[in-house]
């Protein structure tokens, strides 16, 4: 599954998510540069991954649902 967000700060920023939900892997981009990478998990029980878009604090959070996954953005506190 691919997430793309479209975040409004200065220029404009792009936020990629790429989640296998079989094999758990996992990439995020951030303006088309890869800035964290997981490998193959067995058991995927989700993940949080903290970051920051031009000084301002980003979250990805990815959790773990009875059959399926949430794919979450959250940036300066609000949810995107």
């Amino acid at each position: 599954m691919t997430m793309v967000w479209k975040v409004s700060i200065g220029e404009g920023h792009t936020v990629r998510l790429y989640h296998g939900f079989w094999s758990g892997r996992a990439a995020i981009e951030l303006d088309g540069e890869e800035m964290f990478r997981r490998g193959l998990k067995i058991w995927d029980t989700g993940f949080e991954h903290r970051f920051q878009i031009e000084g301002i604090a980003a979250i990805i959070r990815v959790l773990n649902r009875p059959f399926a996954f949430t794919h979450e953005l959250w940036v300066d506190g609000k949810l995107q």
